[in-house]
Order: structure tokens, then C-alpha cells, then sequence
């Protein structure tokens, strides 16, 4: 990867997440993409796919925003519950909880789940782009682990493609594994090369 001069290019994320700015930060300085942050209250579409929420999102904000920004969505689809909370996650993780999300895949069902994020960017023409992570995996038998969370309850739920512990099991040196094997995965990694045309 080349790294392009530091601040090349200056966008505004929209969110009021703290832990989402610093890790788009984090991951778009390589490019010299700086990051600002917005606040914008918009009403969550209400629907399992996470790309349509942040479309919608970004269609919206883009109303009253007059220059590049982006949105940040993310979800949790299970196969066996026909991808189910999606979108819908962080409301269900807040009512039911993650151990009953964890037991609604019955004894003997498949566990596969896909950790699915999504950037939205709006382009100086108002012109829509979207960016996806998928995290393949699956879900956790029960919640695990207390080492970081950062991403809420999901980090004790998903496992996710080629390791045996949950996001918040992870030792230090795991961790830093799983972060380089989804380094290209990234959506914000996505969108900075789009951003700069890397």
C-alpha cells in the first residue's frame, strides 16, 4: 500500500459513536483521508438489510449536508434465522439480550453468521457509495468473554472464520491477527482507496 500525504482529503463521518470515529480514523490516516465528525439526528430505517439503512440514511442526511460525508451501519446476520437481526441488532441486543439471540439458533441448526458493516460516502456531485465488510463466522452457543468491547454485546457473540474465540475472547496477540486478516475487508479501507484511488 502506498501512503498518500498526511490530511489529503477531508470528510465528514456523520455519527455520534465515538468508538466509530476513532476506528475510521484509524484506518483512513493511511490514505491522508482526515476525518471530521458530524452530528445528525435522522430517523433508523426500520428493515434487516443494512446497506438499504445506510443508503437511506445517506440519502437523507444529504438534504442538509452540502459536502463529502459518510454514514456507518453495521448488522448481524444469522443464516439459519434468514439473516436475522441485521440491521435490527443493536434494538434486539438492547430488549431480548445476547444470550437469548444466542439460543434462537436451536440445538443442531447451523450457527453461520455474517458480521456485515457498511459505509455510505456522498461524493461532492451528491452521488451515493457504498462499502461493505462482511466478517464471516458464526454465532456463539452463549456470550463470552470480558477483554474488550468496544462493539457492545457482539463481541461476545461472534466467532468469527478461522478462530475458536468470541471478538471479546481474543488475547492481544489474536486480536491483532484478526484485525490483519480483515485489513482489506475493511469498509472504511474501501472507501479510502475509492476516496484517493489507490
Amino acid at each position: 500500500m502506498t501512503e498518500k500525504s498526511p490530511d489529503r482529503k477531508e470528510i465528514l463521518f456523520v455519527t455520534s459513536n465515538h468508538e466509530k470515529i476513532e476506528w475510521a480514523k484509524k484506518k483512513c490516516k493511511p490514505y491522508g483521508i482526515k476525518i471530521s465528525k458530524k452530528e445528525f439526528e435522522v430517523p433508523e430505517p426500520q428493515t434487516v438489510d443494512v446497506e438499504k439503512v445506510a443508503r437511506k440514511k445517506a440519502r437523507k442526511i444529504k438534504e442538509y449536508v452540502d459536502k463529502p460525508f459518510f454514514v456507518s451501519d453495521t448488522g448481524y446476520e444469522i443464516e439459519s434465522l434468514n439473516n436475522f437481526p441485521g440491521a435490527l441488532l443493536k434494538p434486539v441486543l438492547n430488549t431480548i439480550g445476547p444470550e437469548k439471540l444466542c439460543i434462537l439458533v436451536e440445538k443442531g441448526e447451523k450457527r453461520d453468521s455474517i458480521h456485515k458493516s457498511v459505509a455510505a460516502y456522498v461524493d461532492e456531485e451528491g452521488k451515493i457509495h457504498t462499502f461493505c465488510c462482511n466478517d464471516t463466522g458464526k454465532i456463539a452457543d452463549n456470550p463470552r468473554g470480558t477483554k474488550r468491547d468496544s462493539w457492545g454485546d457482539l463481541m461476545k457473540i461472534h466467532v468469527p472464520s478461522g478462530f475458536d474465540s468470541t471478538l471479546a475472547e481474543m488475547s492481544d496477540e489474536e486480536f491483532k491477527k484478526y484485525e490483519e486478516k480483515m485489513k482489506e475487508e475493511e469498509h472504511y479501507v474501501k472507501m479510502a482507496k475509492y476516496i484517493t484511488g489507490s
